[in-house]
């Protein structure tokens, strides 16, 4: 008979064997396991598999020369062959006596043989297999034991007992006295192990950190201090390439903002509107035998008296007839003769005048004279913005709001900058009116734009300035030393705003200086000490009025190790 041949992986755990011997497509199935398989290595899972298989049809045939695995079949009758091309056999341990016809001889019969003999065993195995299941996973070997052991009695005559219940009595019964064993979830004591491993871990970094790395102590001294006032006058230059704080020229930030104004208004300004007239004017020269130019722009006035303008300059030829008596005699033929466009001077209707004669102003006398009349005048009146609108609406302009420009303005600062309050400006730019002043609308609007403008300088000059000055006082003593510079006080004052763009003005603070102490040999002085023992320590050294400690964590009551001990100054400015 066929069988199928499958290679278990040391991955595989016991419901993945199981699923491929239901897969399997023969009745007997030999599984050939890996050397020293854990899945295999359990009486539990080697009997999940010869039940699933015994339900599933299947006979399964263990291929391994491994003892232990091989002691394991033999307590659950399951065949074993040392390879794929042994005769199976099931590994004898205290073999019942029975009558010849129902033992099988497995070592004489091919794996394919096997499953005729299944029939005739199928019986006995059932109730050994149902026997195991009433007792303790545990006991699995003993209860296979007890079962063999009363189907050996009942193939000799034996009385038997009525079911398998009354076989997992009689073994839970032998066993009354010695207790029953249980297998320890080795998962769940590994589990534990970490979990427990895992706070202790926790327990002791958290140790270490509460005793080593958390305790700090801060000192703050307050000590007789003098003042020492400063008064530095300063340039800013914004085009400065950079800062020159020795000769107190340093280059400013700059930065601005602007707000805009605007309302609209009603024109309530009239304007007579409208089209000029147009035409052409004849110009014949009986005067001059030489030619002219008559230049653009040149008014002719009609007999009427309305006035018009030449558009472009016209050149007049001279005549052609010996003398100006015989031009006068006959102008058509010998009359030098030039037409020039025109443009009344105003508009109106008025100018749409008739053609008629035109004088005009020149050093050589000609005729000037329209031939058709003028067209195109016309005339009306029409509301404009006015001056007058605007000023009013310039009255009614509502100015920005000064503090929230400020506010504003300075958000544009980072911290890295102390702003000169003295020197904000505020300028009002000329207003904007659209549509503008004499342009036809019955609607305007006007708009004006205001600047704010605010100066600081770097508290990083700033400070060097400050401690320039303060130096050079210490120069003077060498048992004084620095308490404050003063750069949180810092005033200032006479704010200038120069043609040139550069600024100036005045930096005023107060600085303390007072007893100087060594803090890196008071530190080592301190290591170990509690509160009262670091308050006597430092008030006894010459010109100290007041010292604060506090330690942290809250647990902690004695000074640290030096590196974790701070040592700060404080002025307390009685005046």
């Amino acid at each position: 008979m066929n069988k199928d041949v499958i290679y278990i992986d040391t991955e595989d755990d016991i419901t993945a064997i199981i699923a491929k011997v239901k897969a399997a497509g023969s009745k007997i199935v030999a599984l050939v396991p890996p050397k020293r398989v854990g899945v295999l290595q359990s009486v539990v899972n080697l009997k999940l598999l010869n039940k699933a298989a015994t339900n599933a049809e299947k006979r399964i045939v263990l291929i391994t020369s491994d003892q232990s695995l091989t002691s394991l079949a033999a307590s659950l009758e399951v065949p074993v062959a040392k390879n794929l091309q042994s005769r199976p056999e099931v590994p004898m341990v205290s073999a019942p006596k029975t009558d010849a016809e129902e033992v099988i001889e497995g070592a004489d019969l091919p794996v394919g043989d096997l499953d005729k003999a299944l029939g005739s065993q199928q019986a006995d195995k059932s109730i050994a297999e149902e026997m195991s299941e009433d007792l303790e996973i545990a006991d699995a070997p003993k209860a296979a034991d007890i079962a063999r052991e009363t189907l050996k009695k009942s193939t000799r005559g034996s009385e038997a007992p009525s079911s398998p219940r009354s076989y997992a009595a009689a073994a839970g019964g032998s066993q009354k006295n010695k207790g029953k064993f249980k297998v320890p979830n080795f998962s769940k004591f590994r589990k534990q192990i970490f979990i427990f491993g895992g706070l202790g871990i926790i327990a002791i970094v958290a140790l270490v950190w509460a005793l080593v790395y958390a305790p700090h102590a801060s000192i703050k001294i307050e000590a007789e201090t003098s003042s020492l006032s400063i008064d530095k006058s300063l340039t800013l230059d914004p085009e400065a390439a950079s800062s020159d704080t020795a000769k107190l020229a340093l280059k400013p930030e700059v930065q601005q903002l602007v707000k805009s104004t605007a309302t609209t208004f009603t024109a309530t300004g009239t304007k007579d509107i409208g089209d000029k007239a147009s035409g052409s004017i004849a110009i014949t020269n009986c005067d001059s035998s030489g030619s002219f130019t008559i230049p653009a722009g040149t008014t002719f006035t009609s007999s009427s008296g309305y006035k018009f303008t030449s558009n472009a300059a016209v050149t007049v030829p001279g005549y052609s007839s010996s003398t100006a008596s015989a031009c006068n005699n006959n102008p058509t033929q010998n009359a030098g003769k030039a037409n020039v466009a025109v443009t009344a001077s105003e508009i109106g209707d008025e100018y749409n005048i008739s053609a008629t004669s035109f004088t005009v102003n020149l050093s050589v006398v000609v005729t000037a004279t329209s031939s058709s009349a003028m067209s195109g005048g016309s005339h009306k009146t029409a509301t404009v913005v006015s001056q007058n609108d605007v000023d009013t609406a310039e009255e009614k302009l509502t100015a920005p709001d000064e503090t929230e420009a400020k506010a504003e303005l300075k958000e544009q600062f980072s911290s890295d900058y102390i702003i000169i309050e003295e020197s904000f400006t505020a300028v009002e730019g000329d207003p904007a009116v659209s549509p503008a002043v004499g342009e036809a609308a019955t609607e305007g609007k006007i708009t004006v734009e205001t600047t704010y403008t605010y100066v600081a300088i770097s508290k990083t000059d700033s400070k060097a300035i400050l401690t320039d000055a303060v130096n050079a006082k210490l120069a003077e003593t060498s048992d004084q030393q620095m308490y404050s510079l003063g750069e949180d006080d810092i005033s200032f004052q006479n704010f200038k705003a120069l043609s040139d763009g550069t600024y100036e003005t005045r930096m005023l603070t107060t600085a303390y200086i007072g007893p100087k102490i060594d803090t890196e040999s008071l530190k080592e002085q301190l290591v170990g000490k509690r509160y009262g023992e670091i308050q006597s320590i430092i008030t006894q050294i010459q010109g100290v009025k007041n010292v604060e400690v506090n330690f942290s964590p809250f647990w902690v009551n004695t000074a640290p190790s030096a590196d974790k001990i701070d040592i700060s100054f404080t002025v307390n400015n009685e005046e």
